[in-house]
């Protein structure tokens, strides 16, 4: 569970167990906390401290694949999207640049909403998406890393004694298939917000032209408060891919 009692549900490709026949997963209770999708966990409701209970539920997950991380000025500018309105692959990024942040996050294209209950349907349809990338830039000595991103539909058997609550098996939902391209945050509805605000998100570090705690974190991410941190550099180019993939994940 997370801080605030919430469930936590792992990444089924984070996990080391092997699937049984009916493809479940068997979670054990010292999973490495990495192996879990988020900071905050799925609320669950009607749980009393009394009773013991068990339930399935069905999640969805963001997932990253980090593939390129480096340093150096792009050939590129970051362009700001409409609202609600499509931001057409044609090469460049799409998000928005928030002035005195030290970083900006961007996608390359985004699928216009103002037909929503049109774009809400890409979650339950065969339909074929492409396939979005997430850049993530630095403005401390301009460090750019990329990720594809996609969606994990999952199926969860989480087992509740009195209000302690966790998963105990996990497998690819059979409820759902969905082409895993189709990301909420392809909708421009969604990353401008996003777009706006992560990068705010944490306050910035006091000392002049340093990296936020954010890139801090993607940086050392055990103490990304201390000060001995802040005397370093955040060179987020130097992480290994499958761990920025974790961490900004």
């Amino acid at each position: 569970m997370d801080l605030w009692g919430n469930v936590k549900i792992p990444y089924i490709s984070r996990l080391d167990s092997p699937a049984d026949e009916e493809g479940w997963h068997t979670i054990t209770t010292e999973a490495d906390p990495q192996k879990y999708s988020s900071l905050i966990g799925v609320p669950v409701y009607g749980i009393r401290a009394s009773r013991n209970v068990s339930f399935t539920m069905e999640t969805t997950h963001f997932n990253l694949d980090c593939y390129e991380a480096r340093a150096g000025e792009p050939d590129f500018e970051i362009q700001e999207p409409l609202l609600y309105g499509p931001a057409p692959g044609n090469g460049t990024f799409w998000g928005i640049q928030v002035p005195n942040s030290t970083f900006s996050v961007a996608m390359d294209s985004l699928m216009g909403s103002n037909d929503f209950s049109r774009d809400w349907r890409m979650f339950n349809e065969t339909r074929r998406h492409p396939h979005r990338t997430l850049l993530l830039r630095s403005w401390y000595k301009t460090q750019n890393v990329y990720c594809h991103t996609s969606t994990e539909y999952v199926e969860s058997a989480v087992n509740c004694t009195g209000l302690a609550c966790a998963v105990t098996r996990t497998r690819a939902s059979r409820a759902y298939r969905a082409d895993p391209n189709a990301v909420l945050l392809g909708l421009s509805m969604y990353f401008y917000p996003f777009s706006s605000r992560f990068p705010l998100a944490v306050p910035l570090v006091p000392q002049l032209n340093s990296p936020s705690a954010t890139e801090f974190y993607l940086r050392y991410p055990m103490e990304p408060f201390s000060s001995r941190t802040y005397r370093t550099s955040a060179n987020i180019s130097a992480v290994p891919l499958t761990d920025l993939s974790i961490r900004l994940g």
